[in-house]
């Protein structure tokens, strides 16, 4: 009979690898839990939700209500399993940005996403009830190269950053991107401009209803188009 005791009930280790290992054994990936069911193994509330930003550092994908429109507000959802850091010998990386650069990053490109455009704060056009929150990019990824240097460092929504992070392209290139700037419309070139002039993109009336009717089931779609066909 086995009576070894599970990593994530042993107190004796530290709590980010007691939630860490409860999450991967008896949770998973793609699966759904509360954050109450983690303060039976880690009391203190506080702890808890800082084990929790710790395992994003190295990472795992732990959607709350905010980020998944799915979830209610006590429920959290795996989308990936990061690091295994209750394995022995394991190091945390290294913490490159401090808080005073990610505030520097922010006073001075303002509090939106230069990826998308989204206000931080703001409810994504085409994810109801998720709204962008905040994080510090690389232009050019530290795989790449890039440095932890303000000049290389920009405000990202957290969505942009996932996607980001797994670009495996060239930057862009500024002299490329003029020459397709010129290739435009004149129509295009004036929405274009508008974008720039706002500093984020603005949507119109007809591309948020084609965003709504995408997330309809099939049968409500039939009945829009129903309507559209007769309106025409």
């Amino acid at each position: 009979m086995n009576t070894t005791i599970p990593l994530w009930k042993n107190d004796a280790i530290g709590a980010s690898k007691r939630v860490a290992h409860y999450l991967a054994t008896q949770v998973g990936e793609g699966s759904k839990f509360e954050k109450s069911t983690l303060r039976i193994i880690v009391p203190d509330t506080e702890q808890v939700d800082r084990r929790m930003r710790d395992l994003r550092k190295v990472g795992w994908k732990i959607r709350n209500y905010k980020d998944k429109a799915t979830l209610k507000p006590n429920e959290l959802y795996i989308e990936r399993i990061g690091d295994a850091i209750w394995e022995d010998g394991y190091k945390w990386p290294t913490e490159g940005l401090t808080a005073g650069k990610r505030r520097k990053v922010l006073d001075r490109d303002g509090p939106r996403c230069m990826v998308c455009g989204i206000d931080f704060g703001a409810e994504y056009p085409d994810r109801p009830g998720v709204k962008a929150r905040p994080t510090i990019g690389h232009i050019t990824p530290k795989e790449r190269g890039g440095t932890d240097d303000l000049d290389n460092l920009r405000p990202e929504c957290q969505i942009c950053n996932e996607v980001a992070r797994n670009l495996t392209d060239p930057g862009v290139d500024v002299e490329l991107l003029k020459r397709r700037v010129l290739e435009l419309g004149r129509e295009e070139r004036k929405q274009l401009a508008q974008w720039i002039l706002v500093g984020k993109r603005t949507y119109s009336t007809v591309e948020r209803l084609w965003i709504q009717y995408n997330q309809l089931p099939g049968p409500s779609r039939e009945l829009v188009r129903d309507t559209l066909s007769s309106a025409l």
